[in-house]
Formats: structure tokens, sequence, C-alpha cells
């Protein structure tokens, strides 16, 4: 499984989740964005979905040299939603399914609130972001938490509805914030999480 992380985020973060991921039987690869961890560069949100496919072919190239031929799952949370869903859209015949957590469908919400209103190239981006959601096919699991503060429930089931995967289901965390809904709802996270993964991966 790829994961982009949130913003404020790193790969470190994501070390203590790593044996919960694997008693899924999920092998978990994690990246830090531009600017962020130990990588260089400076962010922006159009390299943030450039930059996804080139992590997509070092990732897919490792797998290939180990030998794996199991299913394999993209996942995006907050930020890391937007290149997941890129890449969701891109190499939907490669991939089993697609996980977002507190994430939405609007990009446009999310430039407005780090950088402001989005104007040229990045107008572009975010209207070319609504364009990839609407061609993605494959399994998808939506969870959020039920009081999140920065991207609301209503922005998740937005998200939801407007995704035209044939298979698709949306977790609500009783409770859960923004950044603590692996904390709330651990039980029923990783419950999901396992089913989706068992599920969608057995067409792979």
């Amino acid at each position: 499984m790829l994961l982009f992380h949130g913003n404020g985020e790193v790969i470190a973060d994501y070390d203590g989740l790593a044996p919960a991921f694997s008693e899924l039987g999920v092998d978990l690869a994690v990246v830090d964005y531009r600017g962020y961890g130990a990588s260089t560069g400076s962010p922006t949100f159009g390299s943030l979905v450039r930059d996804a496919h080139a992590v997509w072919e070092a990732w897919a190239s490792s797998l290939e040299a180990a030998g794996w031929r199991g299913p394999r799952f993209v996942y995006g949370r907050s930020l890391g939603g937007y290149p997941a869903v890129e890449l969701a859209a891109s190499y939907g015949e490669q991939l089993a399914g697609l996980v977002l957590e507190s994430s939405a469908a609007n990009l446009g919400r999310m430039v407005r609130r780090l950088v402001g209103e989005p104007t040229g190239a990045l107008a572009e981006l975010v209207h070319a972001h609504e364009r990839r959601l609407a061609a993605i096919r494959v399994p998808a699991l939506v969870i959020h938490g039920e009081r999140d503060e920065i991207v609301p429930l209503e922005a998740a089931v937005d998200l939801f509805e407007r995704l035209p995967s044939p298979e698709k289901e949306l977790v609500v965390v009783p409770g859960a914030g923004h950044n603590d809904l692996l904390w709330v709802g651990a039980e029923q996270y990783f419950a999901a999480l396992g089913r989706f993964v068992r599920k969608a991966g057995q067409g792979r």
C-alpha cells in the first residue's frame, strides 16, 4: 500500500502504525513530499500531483524487482488524498483499491485554506482534480471523523457521492476529529480497512 500523508506529517509519523498495517497483511510504503522530512525542495500543489507519478514509477519498479504479484492499493490522508486520486485515475487498471481518509472532493477549498484563491495554473489544477475524481473506477473506501474540524463531514459525504467507483464504502468514526481519527476509533478503523483490503484484493 502506497500512502500519501497529510500536511504537517512526515514518514516517521507512521513508524508506529506500520505493525498494525502488517497485521492486516499490508506492507506500507509512505512518501514525503518536497520540503517534508528528508525531501529537498519546496512543496507546491502542482509538484504534489506531478511527483506522485514519479513516486508511482519508483514504487512499481521496486515491487517488480522484488517479484511482488499481489494487489496494490493507494491511500491518501487529508492533503494526500489529492495525489492518491491522481494515481487512482491514472493507473486504475494496476490497482486493487483506493483509500481516502479525512479528505475531500473539493481541492479548491483546501487551496483557499492554505494559499488563498486559486488562479492561473493553480485554478486549472483544481478543475483537473475534479476530472480525475470522475475517472476513478477502482473500489474505494472513504474514512472520516464525525467531528472533523478541518475537512467537515459533509465534504466527505460529497466526496463519497461523487466517486463513480461501483464498489465503495463510507465509514464515519463517531467523535473523531481530523487528526485523532486513529486514536479515537482505532478498532473501527482497522476493522473497516481490513475488510476492504481483503475484499478488494481478491479481484487482483
